[in-house]
């Protein structure tokens, strides 16, 4: 069975849960309602951040500088202005625990 949840601007919420087995939607709200991406996009960063730290491009310990747009990112955030300095190991945690837009 997979699920999927989406928290979004347009709808607020969306959810589906489809039979992985037979495509059978066994639950859905808002499922057909456009909606932004973001935690999709946060979930490919992370994909993309772990393949770096897999080549060796990057490490833990790799310090990313923020951005004037990501500081300016809305509305999960940690407070980080533009310039300042975050580790790789620190923004995954932000990432995955609170979904900071500013990582």
């Amino acid at each position: 069975m997979f699920c999927l949840y989406i928290n979004t601007s347009e709808a607020r919420y969306a959810s589906i849960v489809v039979d992985a087995n037979d495509g059978k939607i066994l639950h859905s709200i808002n499922a057909d309602t456009l909606n932004y991406p973001a935690s999709l996009t946060k979930l490919m960063t992370l994909f993309i951040l772990f393949e770096a730290l897999e080549k060796g491009t990057l490490t833990l310990k790799t310090e990313l500088t923020t951005s004037y747009r990501a500081s300016r990112a809305q509305p999960s955030k940690l407070g980080l202005r533009p310039g300042d300095k975050i580790s790789v190991e620190r923004a995954i945690f932000a990432l995955i625990a609170k979904s900071a837009n500013d990582v």
